[in-house]
Formats: structure tokens, sequence, C-alpha cells
């Protein structure tokens, strides 16, 4: 990777959503948890389909509805999107794994969620710059994705945060591409 990222990150979201960290810790106290050592670089994933829950936090009929609204926006945009689940960045910084599977990835954008960390990135290639504010990320995810989760709906706010994302990037071609 180039010491200078190519990637803009949006937004990185540290919500300490009770329902994950507790989901994580497994009823002991957040003082009894034990924080693991930074461990070596998150490995990046084999392949990069437009959905990737390798957090299971999602229903297999929501994945293929995600993916199905990924990949029709795919061809009419020309823009790929991705959304991935981890259970833990084991110690790696979300914003440098993020910026590492957009890479590889070769997509547009990623919306990544580690869950044990409770901790929600959304970057961005370079060329969407414009395209999606700070603003516009902080309401999809406190609007979309934390007050759902926080209910325990994470098919639900997962599939309205795709919605959000896809419609605020819009259609418009981009003038280079990938």
């Amino acid at each position: 990777m180039n010491p200078i990222s190519r990637h803009l990150s949006v937004l990185c979201f540290f919500c300490l959503i009770p329902m994950l960290v507790a989901a994580s810790s497994q009823g002991k106290s957040a003082s009894s948890v034990a924080t693991p050592a930074p461990a070596a670089i998150l490995p990046l994933p084999k392949s990069f389909p437009p959905v990737s829950d390798y957090a299971d936090m999602f229903s297999s009929k929501t994945e293929k509805k995600i993916s199905r609204m990924l990949d029709t926006y795919k061809r009419q945009s020309g823009l790929g999107v991705m959304v991935m689940t981890i259970g833990s960045l084991r110690g790696d910084d979300i914003n440098m794994y993020a910026d590492r599977v957009l890479d590889a990835s070769g997509k547009h954008a990623l919306l990544i969620i580690a869950r044990r960390e409770g901790k929600i990135a959304l970057m961005l290639d370079e060329d969407l710059e414009g395209r999606f504010s700070q603003a516009d990320a902080r309401r999809l995810i406190s609007s979309d994705i934390v007050t759902h989760f926080q209910a325990g709906l994470y098919d639900k706010g997962i599939e309205a945060a795709v919605k959000t994302l896809i419609t605020t990037l819009g259609t418009a071609p981009l003038h280079k591409s990938k």
C-alpha cells in the first residue's frame, strides 16, 4: 500500500453499541474483559463480494437482498460498493484496515462494521469526493445504523444504511473509472 492513501475516510464512528459489546463480552463486565494484545495486521479476505458478513450479523435473506441492491447499483452507476462486517479488528485500526480492503477490492466505497469493538467506518475512493459529506456519513451511521442496531434490528439498519448510501452517491458516472 502506498504511504499516502488514495481513499477518503468519510467517517470513522466509534459507537459502542451496547448490544454489540454485550454479545462479545459474553456476560462479563467491561472491566473484566481482557483487551487483546495488538496483533499482526488483520488479513484481507480472499474475495470481495458486495456483502461480506463475517460477523454473522444479518440474515441470509438480508445479505442476498443487499447484494442484489449493490449489484443493480453497480450496473446503473459503475460504482462498486461493499458492506463488510468482521467479528473483531484484533488490534488493527479500522481506518487502516478499511483502506487496505478498499484498495485490494477495487471498489469505490466500503461500509465496515467491527462487531466486538462496536466501530463503524465508511471509506470512499477519492473519486467520490464531494458526493458524500461528513454530515451525510454521520446521518447514515446515527440514523440508519446505530438507532436500529441498538434496538437489535441489524437487518433493518444495514438495509437502511445501504439505501441511504447509494441514494446519496447517485448514479452519475465518474470521470475516472476502475
